[in-house]
C-alpha cells in the first residue's frame, strides 16, 4: 500500500500499470488487483477498449463492486458503445 499511495500522490500511472501488470503473476484472480490492472491498461492504451471490456465484464460476474462498473462504463464508452455503458 505504501508504494501504491506514493506513486497515485505522484500521478504515475504509467508505473502503477507495471506494478499491477507484474503483481498479476502472483494473484492472477484477485479481483482488486484485476480492476486495476484493466483500469489502467485502458486508460494507457496498453490494452483495446473491447478487450478491457470483457474482462470487466466476467471480473463483474466474479465480483460485483460498483467501481467495477463505472470502469466497465469507461470502456464501453471508449469502445464507441455509450447505449451499453
Amino acid at each position: 500500500m505504501p508504494v501504491f499511495t506514493s506513486l497515485v500522490a505522484k500521478g504515475r500511472s504509467e508505473d502503477l500499470l507495471a506494478m499491477f501488470r507484474s503483481l498479476l503473476n502472483y494473484e492472477p484472480t484477485n479481483p482488486e488487483l484485476l480492476h486495476n490492472f484493466y483500469y489502467f491498461a485502458l486508460i494507457h492504451g496498453f490494452l483495446p477498449p473491447h478487450q478491457v471490456a470483457v474482462g470487466l465484464a466476467k471480473l463483474i460476474r466474479q465480483a460485483d463492486q460498483p467501481t467495477y462498473h463505472s470502469s466497465l462504463m469507461l470502456a464501453e464508452m471508449l469502445d464507441a458503445r455509450p447505449a451499453d455503458a
